[in-house]
């Protein structure tokens, strides 16, 4: 993890947006790194830890979908709330999907519940 997403506020409390802030920026001594990356993530309670990766893994994710679709190798679809169910596939082969999906479960196939 090279860094987090905190969100952003107004003067009211209310949450406007979102900040990247990064753990390995050029010039950063290792003590500075460390003592942002304690500041940001690890001094923070394993519930805020586990939001914080959580809202990480749902940026990358975003951003590998807007890649996939700028590539032409899906295409948004309707009009889901949720942003992870509108794509369909365009250029990826159904076959290759599937082998890594079956291969994907059986080796997880212990954690029942997380990967039906």
């Amino acid at each position: 993890m090279l860094g987090v997403y905190e969100p952003t506020y107004d003067k009211d409390g209310n949450v406007t947006g979102e900040q990247y802030i990064s753990f390995n920026e050029e010039g950063r001594s290792a003590e500075e790194t460390l003592a942002i990356a304690e500041a940001y993530f690890f001094d923070k309670p394993v519930e805020e830890q586990q939001s914080i990766i959580a809202r990480l893994l749902t940026k990358r994710t975003e951003k590998e979908l807007k890649t996939a679709e700028d590539l032409g190798l899906i295409e948004k679809v309707g009009n889901n709330k949720d942003p992870f169910l509108n794509y369909k596939n365009k250029g990826l082969n159904n076959k290759v999907i599937k082998s890594m999906k079956s291969s994907y479960m059986e080796r997880y196939k212990d954690l029942k519940g997380l990967t039906e």
